[in-house]
């Protein structure tokens, strides 16, 4: 049914989207309708200071609604449908930072249109899968290459995304990635960690001199209830008194396509930080705050990475993941013949593991940042290009030459 109204409303629309001429509108959203946060987030805030460019965020969501009024930024929704179209049709250019091309947009289309896609997140890994049905490879191939522009943090790792999800090399351009400009300013990057502003707030005992765990795992192709630290012998009740012992804070996040099995139970010590509930949450402002980042295969490596702090990495099912068909890995030079090669981080499988890691790791933390540095140095060589520390304005003339030309 949901496609013979896209259809009707695609016919309905077709002769005004030629009878009615673009302006300067600029309509950003993030991935999905009822988050912000992420490139979208950044370049959103960014241009809407911009007195050439008339800036508007598509969103659902109430929250986010409140928030952009009291920041009297410009939004667009459903809840006002005739202004919607109406903006959506003197629409000059959409931005997205996921793989998919907003659906609602696509009805309004048109070859004049421009779709930029700032895409969310680069890793030494190309994951092309159907999880449970959410979305096919062909679909995913096919999203892509809905967009007139793919932005990716460097130029080597814009033409191994081309290739992997066989994009043509000329949609795709490097900006860098505008949630990751501010990990470039060290002394705001310094007074957020040393306030711990969005750790207090969730934890209101805690103090400057407390420690934060930031667990990010990704999404797996034969796994859509994701079974969290699944680590042999994991106690959960221990793992809260470590916390408590040596006064870390643990946040948890997961990837928006999956579900937990099963989730830690919230304690004075851990924390669920799920995306549909806090609409405003930004992974990359609870990175400024965290001592560890707990990872497996996610891109949040190489945006961590940027802050020069030290990951671990809990990957019990490694063999498992990359031998599924879809996942392949990107090599970044002949030396790196595996993901193992690349991590700036120790490996662990087990309970016990984990957390001898995170004792070594808390007393001898120098020391592991210089163990690492010529991986995290490798792996930002690759994925970022330091001219692209500015990449919201590289973001910005690149809209003012669309618009322009």
């Amino acid at each position: 049914m949901k496609y013979i109204i896209k259809y009707i409303l695609r016919l309905f629309f077709y002769p005004f989207k030629y009878i009615i001429p673009k302006n300067n509108t600029i309509i950003i959203s993030s991935n999905s309708a009822y988050n912000y946060s992420g490139n979208a987030k950044y370049l959103f805030e960014y241009l809407s200071i911009k007195q050439d460019l008339n800036v508007v965020w598509y969103t659902e969501n109430t929250t986010i609604k409140k928030y952009l009024n009291s920041k009297k930024y410009n939004y667009i929704s459903l809840k006002n449908p005739v202004k919607l179209i109406y903006v959506l049709l003197r629409t000059k250019i959409v931005v997205n930072d996921g793989d998919a091309y907003v659906n609602f947009f696509d009805i309004l289309d048109n070859p004049h249109t421009v779709k930029v896609c700032t895409f969310h997140g680069c890793a030494a890994k190309a994951a092309i899968y159907d999880v449970n049905g959410i979305i096919s490879p062909t679909e995913q191939k096919s999203r892509l290459n809905k967009f007139n522009y793919i932005n990716f943090p460097s130029y080597s790792s814009s033409r191994k995304y081309a290739e992997a999800f066989e994009v043509p090399k000329t949609k795709v351009f490097s900006a860098g990635f505008p949630r990751c400009d501010q990990f470039f300013l060290k002394d705001i990057v310094e007074k957020k960690y040393d306030n711990k502003l969005i750790t207090k707030k969730f934890f209101p005992d805690a103090n400057i001199n407390s420690k934060v765990i930031l667990y990010t795992p990704t999404w797996r192709p034969y796994e859509y209830n994701l079974p969290l630290l699944d680590l042999d012998f994991f106690d959960e009740k221990d793992f809260n008194n470590w916390l408590t012992k040596n006064d870390y804070y643990f946040f948890y996040t997961i990837h928006t396509t999956i579900e937990p099995k099963s989730l830690l139970s919230n304690t004075n010590r851990i924390k669920y930080i799920n995306s549909k509930k806090y609409p405003m949450f930004d992974i990359n402002e609870f990175m400024n705050e965290t001592d560890i980042l707990l990872n497996d295969y996610s891109a949040t490596t190489t945006d961590y990475a940027l802050l020069n702090r030290a990951q671990i990495f809990c990957m019990p099912d490694y063999e498992k993941y990359w031998n599924f068909k879809g996942v392949s890995f990107i090599p970044i030079d002949s030396k790196n013949s595996s993901y193992r090669d690349l991590i700036p981080g120790p490996e662990v499988h087990t309970y016990e593991e984990l957390l001898m890691n995170l004792k070594n790791t808390s007393d001898n933390y120098i020391d592991h940042i210089n163990k690492y540095q010529k991986k995290s140095d490798k792996i930002l060589n690759k994925f970022y290009n330091i001219e692209n520390s500015n990449s919201l304005e590289n973001m910005y003339q690149l809209m003012r030459n669309i618009i322009t030309s």
